[in-house]
């Protein structure tokens, strides 16, 4: 599978455009089913801790990806590099979307939808430290442009006071990033569904491990009824399509266009938000909707070249 990190210049041979139409297509998938958890999240906070819930999420993700790859693979799942896979993923996944569960506790909704004007910005440096990006003129305005389409979708509202919550959104955002990038670049003889399972089995390890010692020191507690139908609707949208389906998408995507340009499209992710909302009952969003376009150009021009 082809990989491209850089910046799309003229005179691409077909195949590569094709990359390039293809993994867009795939992030704009990905990041679509990654906002739809977050409305599914929050109905579920107010009901479950974020340890237990996030450790159950990942679970359902793993029981629904690993049979997945089985079907794709075969056999060749058991000749993957489990201990290093195990390892990357319970500390980049594992952390990272625990970190992320835990801010939108600590926070809302909308303070975790600011994490789509940073990923850009965190995966760029990442794949710059990683030597497989230079920092040229073309990439920093289309990444301000994008960012600034992130800070519009959320109405320019930036005064508000982040806190510790904002912290973890950042941190959190890092480390998923540098786990979807190692998923590709340290994983290259896995498909794509192999790339995204394995690690997400280590993020779930990693989870039920800190599950485990925190049940008994009083830092979870289940919910006090039964989950009803609703509840494991909400819990289906996010895991199975939110985590599971949204990342194995997402390391299709870096595979073809790389993980700055697929994060990019992260800045949607306000507007998918609303939009998801507005079907719920909630009302139309002119900045969101406007900021959306704005991101759209921000990544149309980054991937133009200098």
């Amino acid at each position: 599978m082809a990989h491209s990190s850089g910046p799309v210049e003229a005179g691409l041979f077909p195949a590569q455009q094709r990359n390039v139409v293809s993994g867009n297509l795939f992030a704009v998938v990905a990041v679509f089913l990654w906002s739809a958890g977050i409305p599914a999240a929050e109905g579920l906070l107010a009901i479950m801790d974020p340890i237990s819930l996030i450790t159950i999420r990942i679970g359902m993700a793993c029981c629904v990806m690993v049979p997945l790859w089985w079907i794709a693979d075969g056999s060749a799942i058991f000749r993957a590099p489990w201990g290093w896979g195990l390892v990357m993923g319970g500390v980049t996944f594992g952390l990272g979307t625990f970190l992320f569960l835990l801010a939108q506790d600590l926070t809302d909704a909308i303070t975790v939808a600011i994490v789509a004007t940073i990923a850009p910005l965190v995966a760029a440096f990442i794949e710059s430290f990683f030597g497989r990006r230079r920092f040229t003129r073309t990439l920093v305005i289309g990444l301000v442009v994008a960012l600034s389409g992130g800070v519009i979708s959320i109405g320019g509202n930036l005064t508000f006071e982040f806190g510790f919550g904002a912290l973890l959104v950042v941190i959190g955002s890092a480390f998923l990033i540098l786990g979807s990038h190692l998923a590709v670049v340290a994983l290259p003889n896995l498909s794509p569904i192999g790339r995204s399972t394995l690690p997400f089995v280590g993020a779930f390890v990693f989870l039920l491990i800190l599950w485990l010692i925190a049940r008994p020191m009083g830092w979870t507690e289940m919910p006090d009824t039964m989950l009803g139908f609703d509840e494991w609707s909400m819990m289906a949208v996010y895991a199975i399509g939110a985590m599971a389906l949204s990342q194995i998408f997402f390391v299709t995507s870096i595979g073809k266009i790389g993980v700055t340009m697929a994060s990019i499209h992260m800045n949607v992710a306000p507007l998918y938000v609303m939009l998801i909302m507005l079907a719920l009952g909630a009302a139309w969003s002119w900045p969101q909707a406007i900021g959306g376009v704005v991101v759209v150009l921000g990544a149309i021009y980054v991937q133009s070249g200098d």
